[in-house]
């Protein structure tokens, strides 16, 4: 049939690329509808031909098609499998492709045959010993089954109806059932050996007798149920031995259910389930001692049917004494549930059942100061932490550091790693410790705060603090570290901050941008620049300089210093520190 002048049967290599022109020309017009059904089979047949591989995928197909797309072949016949079976070459299909030939799956699958032991060779079974998933296999060959006969290896098939869509009938899968039973030699028959001696899918088990145990049921196997005969997989002795080799194992006066699950591999419901009650499992095994059920006794007063509980080793008087015995003998300053779990036997919650909370048991102790959260062991664990000369220290070298007349917290708690917090719990006040450090301190805030100051004691105090601070601008963010007043204060007083500083002669001082830059341009040198950079850079004595570091310590900003001197790099190799500059600031 001609397509575009062309029969199929006269298409060459030398061919290809024209057609290649044509088609995508067709698909851009809209015109691959034009093409019959014989004409597209013949052309997947073509390339089928042509690329002599054993698949045949879309992105193939649109590699060497001349004339459509898989995709309009897809919408032609329904899908790309209906596609290659109309054109006869359906064996070129693969859900599951896995970039193997036929030659290499069939022998890998004769490699896994000779490692596998069992009779029978599952799906399960090769892949746990391939990295080809069988279901591709089984797509490549029809079934499983197929699969292993082409491999020589039809023998070691379960036995069961081959073919890609098998129907079992109830005989077969009790059947099935009963040999995979005979083949573990295990009292026990699980889902887990189904699935690996098996081809029968658990799900088709389910459908038809509803459930597993009623599955083994079936097939004269219910025996073999997990957990309905535990006596058959443990004796009584080999259990009561387990308990007696947990109890001489963990060394604790009480061997509870939790414990025995820690170190065992027998279930403790097992236990229980064998002996009635886990009280009469360790009578059986002659250490009734080790159990406690101190909630059953609390509240029921003596009688002939409740005796009175016999005085032993977990009596109140007792446990107390241990819980004195382990404040005594730890070092810490606070008795924490872990110290006490690390040097004592007797469990937490035998504890928490006979006092309460762990502070209540601290304090029926005698040991309610070790409690971690009361006063006087944060106390004692902050003395033990930093000692009170320590701290004072840490005052005297952050106010001699600053270069201020007043150490407030905010300055610091920036200088120093200890926080202002633990200084104010040590002493009681900011205002103390500051008393006992020796270091004079302005009146508080809040008290000044209280005293009616004049205008002229203010816009005093504004000159003052002006002169003190010596920038270029004034912001309250300084007046406010530097005096006793609150900078809201003259705010309110004078209606703006700007008034405030022009009613005391200091209006030049206000924060403008335009105005700051102008002034500082004027006010420093290049070489008082470069003088403040070296004395900043000794006192900071670290092998960096950071813009950080020259503001916290000079009068001067270093956005000025950058601006001037045009750059912070080049700032500092002018003054001779290029080796103090950090490498994402050179790289600016």
């Amino acid at each position: 049939m001609p397509l575009g002048g062309y029969r199929i049967e006269t298409h060459t290599r030398q061919s290809v690329p024209y057609l290649e022109g044509i088609a995508a020309l067709k698909r851009k017009q809209g015109v691959p509808k034009s093409y019959s059904d014989e004409a597209l089979l013949a052309e997947i047949k073509r390339v089928a031909g042509f690329i002599h591989g054993w698949e045949l995928r879309k992105i193939d197909f649109d590699e060497h098609c001349g004339i459509a797309s898989a995709k309009i072949c897809c919408q032609r016949f329904g899908n790309w499998r209906l596609a290659l079976e109309k054109a006869g070459v359906v064996h070129l299909y693969s859900m599951c492709p896995t970039g193997r030939s036929v030659e290499e799956m069939l022998a890998e699958l004769r490699r896994v045959a000779g490692l596998v032991e069992e009779s029978t060779l599952t799906m399960v079974l090769f892949k746990e010993h391939s990295d080809i998933p069988p279901v591709s296999i089984g797509a490549r060959f029809g079934g499983w089954h197929f699969a292993l006969e082409r491999a020589g290896l039809g023998h070691r098939y379960s036995g069961l109806p081959a073919g890609p869509r098998r129907r079992y009938s109830t005989e077969d899968l009790t059947s099935e059932i009963s040999r995979v039973a005979e083949l573990v030699k295990r009292p026990v028959l699980t889902q887990t050996d189904l699935m690996k001696h098996s081809e029968v899918h658990l799900s088709t088990l389910t459908r038809r007798f509803g459930n597993w145990p009623l599955a083994l049921k079936a097939a004269g196997v219910g025996h073999m149920l997990p957990g309905l005969d535990t006596r058959r997989l443990y004796s009584d002795e080999r259990l009561l031995n387990e308990v007696r080799q947990v109890a001489k194992l963990i060394e604790k006066p009480v061997l509870s259910m939790p414990d025995f699950g820690r170190y065992s591999k027998v279930s403790p419901g097992t236990i229980k389930q064998r002996f009635g009650t886990w009280h009469a499992a360790l009578e059986r095994a002659g250490i009734g001692h080790m159990y406690i059920h101190a909630h059953e006794n609390r509240n029921k007063r003596p009688s002939e049917k409740n005796p009175p509980a016999r005085e032993d080793k977990f009596s109140k008087e007792n446990l107390l004494a241990e819980v004195r015995r382990v404040a005594g003998l730890v070092e810490s300053p606070a008795l924490t549930v872990i110290e006490f779990k690390k040097h004592s036997a007797i469990g937490l919650n035998t504890l928490r059942r006979r006092f309460g909370s762990w502070r209540e048991i601290l304090d029926r102790g005698g040991a309610g100061h070790m409690f971690r959260w009361s006063a006087e062991a944060s106390a004692r664990i902050a003395q033990a932490k930093h000692p009170d000369d320590e701290l004072l220290g840490e005052l005297r070298r952050v106010a001699k550091l600053i270069e201020k007349p007043v150490l407030l917290m905010p300055d610091f708690r920036r200088y120093s790693k200890v926080s202002p917090g633990t200084i104010r719990q040590r002493f009681g006040t900011w205002h103390a410790a500051l008393e006992r450090a020796g270091i004079p301190e302005m009146p508080p805030r809040s008290f000044a705060n209280r005293v009616k100051y004049s205008n002229e004691e203010m816009l005093a105090e504004l000159r003052r603090v002006a002169e003190l601070v010596g920038k270029p601008a004034l912001i309250q963010l300084d007046f406010n570290e530097h005096s006793v007043m609150c900078g809201r204060a003259v705010l309110r007083r004078f209606g703006g901050w700007r008034k405030a500083l022009e009613s005391a002669g200091l209006g030049h001082l206000y924060f403008r941008a335009t105005d700051v830059h102008k002034d500082t341009a004027t006010r420093y040198s290049d070489e008082t620049l470069l003088e403040e950079l070296r004395r900043v850079a000794k006192l900071v004595g670290e092998p960096v300089l950071t813009y950080a570091d020259f503001d916290r310590h000079s009068k001067i900003s270093s956005v000025t210093v950058s601006r001037r001197l045009g750059g912070w790099f080049s700032a500092l190799e002018r003054a001779g520190l290029a080796h103090m500059c950090s490498k994402g600031t050179a790289t600016e």
